[in-house]
């Protein structure tokens, strides 16, 4: 797959359902709070905070056909 894939998810419920193809995926997200599509890393000026950005720190694997559970990922 090519990299750079995104989902975006609502956060109503704690549990996603992504279709993939089996393979080994690195996973992160980030909050997009300006709606924009795209991180925003922040500057000193003017001043505009970053936004909430999080990288799981395994890579994913994903089986044919097989449900892959107990991935937690939390935005604080």
């Amino acid at each position: 797959l090519p990299s750079g894939w995104s989902f975006d998810l609502l956060t109503d419920s704690s549990v996603y359902s992504i279709t993939l193809p089996p393979g080994r995926y690195l996973l992160s997200g980030f909050v997009d709070s300006n709606r924009d599509g795209r991180y925003t890393p922040g500057a000193v000026f003017p001043l505009r905070l970053s936004e909430t950005r999080m990288e799981y720190p395994d890579t994913v694997q994903v089986r044919a056909r097989f449900e892959t559970a107990g991935i937690d990922v939390v935005f604080r």
